[in-house]
C-alpha cells in the first residue's frame, strides 16, 4: 500500500512518542523526505504472514511485563476497550508503567499497523516485553529470511541490518527520528524486533543472554493462559500489588506467586490464581 508523505510523518511522530522519543521530525525534514507515493507498491508478501509463536520459552525470565495480542482475533477490538477501561478500576491497583501501556495499546497497536504493512508483513501475533531497564520491546515471529528482512528494511527507511558478532543469530540496525523511530532486529530465523532507538544492541543482547524459559519464569506464566485476544504476565514483586491490598497478608494470592496473570476479552478481565474478576461495567466481582 502507499502513503503519503503526510501520513508518513504523522506515523514517525506517533511511533516516537510510543518509544520515548522526545523528538519530532521536523517540517524541513519531512519535506527533504523521499515521497512514499514514488516508491512501488509492495509485493504480495511470500513470508511473514499469519504466524503465531509456538512457545513463550524465547521470553527473559526477568522481563517485567510480557503481553501477547492476537491481532486476527474478531473480539481483539472489544478486548481493547476492554482493557483500556479497567485501568480506571482502583480495586485492580495496576502499577502505573502496566496502566499507561495498557491505556495506550490500542494508538500503539494501530502505528504498528502501518509499519508492518510497509514491510509486506502480516503476523497474526505481537508480544510486548518491557525490560528491567524499563525499554519497551515489541517482537513477532517471522519465516522470512532474516536477508530478506534486511532488505524491506534497507528499501523503506535506508536502516542497514548488521550481524553482531558478539551474538551469534543477531541482526540489529539502526533506525533515526527522521525515518524508522526504532532499532529494528532479527533474532535467529524466526523473530524480529522493535527497541528503542539507540538500544538494539542492549536489547538484542538482554533478549539472548538474560536466562528464559524457566519453569517460573513470564513466558510460561503467559503459555498457561487460556487463548485470549490479549493475555499479560505482570512480573516481579513491586508489580503484584493486588486489589488495593494494603499489606501483603491482604493479597488474594499466593504470597509465593511471581506473577500476575491477566485474559482479556470483549466482556472480560480475568485474574489467575486470584479469587477476583472484572467485567465491561468496571465492577470489580467477587467470587463466593
Amino acid at each position: 500500500m502507499s502513503m503519503t508523505s503526510a501520513t508518513r510523518t504523522a506515523l514517525a511522530t506517533s511511533l516516537l512518542a510510543l518509544s520515548g522519543c522526545p523528538h519530532e521530525p521536523s517540517a524541513t525534514t519531512a519535506a527533504e523526505a523521499p515521497a512514499v507515493a514514488n516508491r512501488p507498491e509492495p509485493e504480495q508478501p511470500l513470508c511473514g504472514t499469519g504466524e503465531r509463536f509456538t512457545d513463550y520459552a524465547w521470553v527473559p525470565d526477568d522481563a517485567r511485563l510480557t503481553t501477547s495480542i492476537q491481532r486476527g482475533d474478531g473480539e481483539l477490538g472489544p478486548a481493547l476497550t476492554t482493557l483500556a477501561r479497567m485501568t480506571e478500576v482502583p480495586e485492580l491497583a495496576l502499577p502505573v508503567s502496566a496502566a499507561l501501556d495498557f491505556r495506550n495499546l490500542s494508538l500503539q497497536l494501530a502505528s504498528l499497523d502501518h509499519l508492518l504493512g510497509e514491510l509486506g508483513l502480516d503476523p497474526a501475533e505481537l508480544v510486548e516485553l518491557h525490560s528491567p531497564g524499563g525499554e519497551l520491546v515489541w517482537l513477532w515471529p517471522s519465516d522470512c529470511p532474516p536477508a530478506s528482512l534486511a532488505t524491506r528494511v534497507l528499501d523503506r527507511w535506508q536502516v542497514i541490518m548488521r550481524a553482531d558478532l558478539e551474538h551469534p543469530g543477531l541482526r540489529w540496525g539502526a533506525g533515526s527520528a527522521e525515518g524508522l523511530p526504532f532499532d529494528v532486529l532479527t533474532l535467529g530465523e524466526d523473530r524480529v524486533g522493535l527497541a528503542p532507538l539507540g538500544r538494539g544492541a542492549q536489547v538484542g543482547a538482554w533478549l539472548l543472554e538474560v536466562p528464559r524459559g524457566g519453569d517460573d519464569g513470564p513466558g510460561r506464566a503467559l503459555a498457561d493462559i487460556e487463548a485470549a485476544p490479549i493475555r499479560a504476565v505482570l512480573s516481579g514483586e513491586a508489580l503484584l500489588t493486588h486489589a488495593g491490598a494494603s499489606t501483603p497478608a491482604d493479597r488474594p494470592r499466593d504470597a509465593s506467586a511471581r506473577h500476575r496473570q491477566i485474559r482479556v476479552t470483549g466482556d472480560a478481565w480475568d485474574e489467575l490464581g486470584t479469587n477476583t474478576n472484572a467485567d465491561t461495567n468496571t465492577q470489580t466481582k467477587t467470587d463466593t
